[in-house]
């Protein structure tokens, strides 16, 4: 599948902007290429290809058929949607069946908007990591750079995108140390939520640089 994105000349409209749509999808296969049942876990994820600058506003995604998956008759659609009528404001409408994909569009819709999930400037180097979790996912999420583990006891109850950088330098905001911990040197990490509420329950495991370093940490 091709994937193109736009801006639109004005927010709330369905006219590209004069730059026209960015293919940053190529040919591509989704992670799960078969799909699943499941609600809102969002499978079918796509790598983009090609870098696209965004500064808000209206926004059109472009999907083009390509590869076996243009003559593929035999899936079974488990689309999650909404409407211009969503109280959210961000669905305006859909257009498909394009001949030429070139605007004015000619079928279009106000409903049955599919939901999509974007997951933008991912920096998975260097001392940080930025992880998608799940709704109800209680599995141990590895943020290998940056040295941390995340596992939800109690399941969040929707997806969560969570970057945690650890870093040198005292961050803006500091957390005051347990009890029974003395001193954490000069090692910090940091969390933010990218995407969604968090409204589960968590452990956060962090490891520590050494073990000489970690005896100071005990009472």
């Amino acid at each position: 599948m091709d994937i193109a994105l736009a801006k639109t000349k004005t927010n709330g409209g369905d006219e590209p902007d004069e730059n026209g749509f960015t293919t940053i999808v190529t040919n591509g296969s989704p992670a799960d290429p078969n799909g699943d049942a499941i609600k809102k876990n969002y499978e079918l994820e796509f790598t983009d290809d090609n870098a696209f600058t965004f500064d808000g506003g209206g926004l059109i995604i472009c999907f083009k058929s390509a590869g076996t998956y243009a003559s593929d008759n035999t899936c079974t659609q488990v689309l999650m949607y909404g409407s211009s009528s969503d109280v959210s404001g961000y669905f305006v409408e859909r257009f498909y069946s394009e001949s030429d994909g070139n605007y004015p569009w000619g079928t279009t819709s106000t409903s049955h908007i599919g939901n999509f999930r974007l997951v933008t400037g991912t920096s998975n180097s260097g001392n940080e990591d930025q992880v998608t979790i799940p709704a109800s996912d209680t599995n141990s999420h590895d943020f290998a750079n940056a040295g941390a583990q995340v596992q939800f006891t109690t399941g969040n109850t929707n997806d969560l995108v969570i970057k945690i950088q650890k870093t040198d330098t005292i961050p803006s905001i500091v957390v005051p140390l347990p009890s029974s911990v003395e001193n954490v040197s000069s090692r910090y990490w940091t969390v933010t939520v990218l995407f969604g509420t968090v409204d589960g329950t968590y452990d956060i495991t962090l490891a520590l640089p050494t073990q000489r370093t970690a005896d100071r940490f005990m009472s």
